[in-house]
């Protein structure tokens, strides 16, 4: 049995409703998509997505055999791994800021079907997916990416494109008669059954966690960097041109996605500071104002120095983020890299 993954974010929507249209009731390949949902969704997207199908729509349940000619839908904080012939839904640890998140799904979609896996990538800022896609090419699996022409934000195509071995890039208009197409295809693909260690320890860490560390040194090599979630050390893994990280815990970044990761860890720290240093000149004033002896008055101009001192720190910190620190930061980052 093949089955097709999809992933998606930002602009997807509609590119979705028109792939799932053009599919006939009797498609018969399993259809699965990320789609990157608020965690407090009240997850109306299945109930959405089926008014553009004559396929059957659900949002995927833990442990539920996968059944020809539905399209499932992962949950809101949750990621949706394939297990050869069931699906998983799990609270996993999140990867490249989000869960659900498309990577975990390709690469399981890649480890339990290898070559007769089909990933797409349709609209979506970033680059989740990109390392999903490379794992199912690298099963002998066929990706696709939705021309980044006509997307709403290029950036998930782009990236795939720029990284991985495309087998299409096309139109969504087109993108349904494809998958019919590809549908038809009988051809026997010659499945290996040596599945990559490294992807299955990934899986592993996604779903349950409860890998050795044995395990995770295997999955790449330990980095100087530190995970901005857990703050635990971060391994470095390398798939063709790609460079993401992973820390012991399981949460997971593309190099790109760490990046932004730590421009937010930065700027609440400012923050926290700014809010430290705005409270010292608060309890300044404070003591200033009830001072009644000779001798505390003496401390006077110590505490006014302290409290202009502080209050010139605080308002030097502020000016930095609103003259948009944190995208200097960025471009700083990736010059000296």
């Amino acid at each position: 049995m093949k089955i097709i993954v999809i992933g998606t974010s930002a602009g997807g929507i509609d590119a979705l409703s028109t792939i799932c249209e053009k599919l006939p009731s009797d498609f018969a390949i399993p259809v699965f998509i990320v789609w990157h949902i608020s965690p407090e969704s009240m997850n109306y997207f299945p109930q959405m997505l089926a008014k553009k199908t004559k396929l059957r729509v659900q949002s995927a349940i833990d442990n539920q055999a996968i059944k020809p000619g539905y399209i499932y839908t992962a949950p809101p904080n949750n990621h949706v791994l394939i297990e050869d012939s069931k699906m998983r839904v799990v609270y996993g640890p999140k990867e490249n800021r989000f869960r659900p998140a498309i990577d975990p799904l390709f690469r399981s979609a890649a480890y339990a079907f290898g070559s007769d896996s089909i990933g797409i990538l349709l609209s979506g800022m970033l680059n989740d997916g990109t390392s999903g896609l490379w794992s199912i090419k690298d099963r002998g699996g066929v990706t696709i990416v939705q021309d980044p022409k006509e997307a709403q934000f290029p950036d998930m195509p782009l990236n795939a494109l720029h990284n991985v071995s495309i087998d299409y890039k096309i139109s969504i208009e087109k993108m349904g008669n494809l998958l019919v197409k590809l549908a038809a295809d009988h051809t026997v693909n010659n499945n290996s059954n040596d599945r990559p260690e490294k992807m299955k320890i990934e899986i592993k860490m996604v779903s349950d966690g409860n890998v050795l560390d044995t395990d995770v040194k295997q999955i790449g090599e330990l980095s100087e960097f530190t995970c901005p979630e857990c703050h635990g050390s971060l391994w470095q893994i390398k798939e063709g041109n790609i460079i993401r990280f992973r820390c012991r815990t399981g949460h997971a970044y593309s190099a790109s996605a760490l990046l932004e990761e730590l421009s937010v860890v930065i700027e609440k720290r400012i923050w926290s500071v700014i809010k430290g240093l705005e409270e010292h000149t608060s309890l300044v004033k404070y003591l200033t104002e009830h001072l009644h002896s000779a001798e505390e008055k003496q401390g006077l101009n110590l505490y006014l120095r302290q409290a202009e001192q502080s209050q010139r720190y605080a308002n030097l910190l502020r000016r930095f983020l609103t003259e948009d620190i944190i995208d200097k930061l960025e471009i700083d980052s990736l010059t000296n890299n």
